[in-house]
């Protein structure tokens, strides 16, 4: 996304916030314009709260009728909302064309322009602005001992990874924006896995990619399959919250793709 586009949608979200805020004020208006007539003043003698009403006729207690304070409570509410509301929807509809015509002049700037070869390389991601997201992705984990020497491949995100299928897939899913740990622990039945990836999807479940390489090999095929059932009784489920590839998969980039748009990642 160039940074015309960026600034284009950014004043979408100002604009759709100030749309959002004037649908509210015309509802609460709504309901205000229904309240009785007074106003409500609340005074202590004692540590005891007692309701006046003010009106054109003077001040009067109306602490003995709740039905008469609710509503005068629910009024002097709807006033602070409004007038809430009144005050952003003002101050925002004059920052937004000053925002309009700072973005002008920021697009006319030796940044913009660099900024805009940045995008076109497509050397480039977003950051994750879900705070969630963003914290399950940063926060510690335990990852597998085995043999760490034998992560040699580096991805894009900075992952060292044990082959260059791994890489492959890892560097998709940093090309898409998904979440993803290498290699973390997690605990099943007592039993511990490290499955190759560990993703958060947007809706905030876990999905399992594990790519299986060395299926010719007797041991590793049958440990693969243990290791799916014990997945399966976690609840993981093929096609569902768990993904499984081999090499012909990574054959194409396209599949992994397809894939990755296939499980809404």
């Amino acid at each position: 996304m160039e940074f015309q586009q960026t600034g284009k949608e950014l004043m979408k979200q100002l604009q759709g916030f100030n749309g959002r805020v004037e649908a509210e004020l015309k509802t609460l208006r709504h309901e205000y314009r229904m309240c009785p007539r007074g106003e409500l003043y609340i005074r202590k003698k004692r540590g005891r709260e007692y309701f006046y009403e003010k009106c054109r006729e003077g001040e009067r207690s109306v602490s003995g009728n709740r039905e008469k304070v609710s509503k005068l409570v629910r009024k002097r509410v709807l006033e602070h909302e409004i007038r809430c509301r009144e005050i952003v929807a003002e101050n925002l509809e004059t920052a937004i064309r000053s925002i309009r015509i700072a973005m002008v002049r920021e697009e006319r700037t030796n940044n913009a322009l660099t900024m805009k070869r940045i995008y076109s390389s497509g050397k480039v991601s977003m950051p994750d602005l879900d705070r969630a997201a963003a914290e399950w992705r940063n926060e510690n984990y335990a990852v597998n001992p085995y043999k760490p020497e034998n992560r040699i491949y580096m991805t894009n995100c900075g992952t060292m990874v044990r082959s260059k299928s791994e890489k492959i897939i890892a560097d998709k899913l940093w090309e898409r924006q998904v979440n993803f740990r290498y290699e973390a622990q997690i605990l099943i039945d007592g039993r511990v896995f490290y499955p190759d990836f560990t993703i958060r999807v947007k809706s905030g479940e876990t999905v399992i990619w594990e790519h299986f390489g060395l299926m010719d090999d007797a041991e590793y095929r049958q440990d693969s399959l243990t290791k799916l059932e014990m997945y399966r009784k976690a609840g993981f489920k093929q096609h569902t919250n768990l993904i499984c590839t081999d090499e012909d998969d990574i054959m194409s980039l396209e599949c992994i793709d397809n894939i990755i748009k296939r499980y809404a990642l």
